[in-house]
């Protein structure tokens, strides 16, 4: 299983580069096969890559789309690829042996308001275009694939494991008292809070 981590700054301000790479280190256990980073106006992203075809080794994530503006990092597969690269088929620069990231940032870049709707499979994905500061962070729609975030008003920080968001934050936030007494009563009725 792959990782993904991202700082997004829709105000486009730089991202300190020790930033994502607390992230990275925090989720490099995932990618036996190396992490990328990217760094551009006003975003950093990070995968720790597993590489699960001759595809995702020749083009591992993040991936920035040859007309420029666009960046993903994406961890898992898709379960629709066939029908999406035949809708994509005229795309250019888009070969047949596509990885399931290229065939993602395809779609973005073509449609991104309807293109995560499309995705079909088991994936945590983030897209940032910088053209516009605009960001999309999805999931599958069982939720099989992790993604945690944080905004501290300022930043979106995004990933895969909560450890690189902890990483990537000043101090430990403070514990949840009420999410804990949840867990220690084996009645979690909180869906979107976590232990911090």
């Amino acid at each position: 299983m792959s990782g993904i981590a991202a700082i997004l700054r829709p105000d486009g301000a730089p991202v300190p580069a020790e930033r994502l790479a607390a992230m990275a280190a925090a989720i490099a256990y995932r990618g036996p096969d190396g992490t990328r980073l990217w760094h551009g106006p006003g975003a950093a992203l990070a995968c720790a890559a597993f590489a699960t075809s001759r595809a995702d080794r020749a083009a591992p994530p993040p991936l920035v789309h040859q007309g420029g503006g666009i960046v993903l990092a994406m961890d898992g597969w898709l379960a629709n690829r066939d029908d999406l690269r035949d809708a994509l088929a005229q795309q250019p620069g888009l070969d047949r042996d596509a990885s399931d990231a290229q065939l993602a940032l395809h779609l973005f870049a073509r449609d991104p308001g309807q293109a995560a709707a499309r995705l079909e499979g088991e994936f945590a994905l983030v897209v940032w275009d910088w053209r516009r500061r605009a960001a999309w962070c999805a999931r599958d729609h069982h939720g099989l694939r992790p993604l945690f975030w944080h905004w501290d008003g300022q930043a979106l920080l995004v990933a895969s494991d909560i450890a690189a968001i902890l990483a990537a934050l000043p101090s430990a936030p403070a514990l949840n008292d009420g999410f804990l007494a949840e867990i220690a009563a084996d009645i979690v009725c909180t869906g979107h809070e976590t232990i911090w």
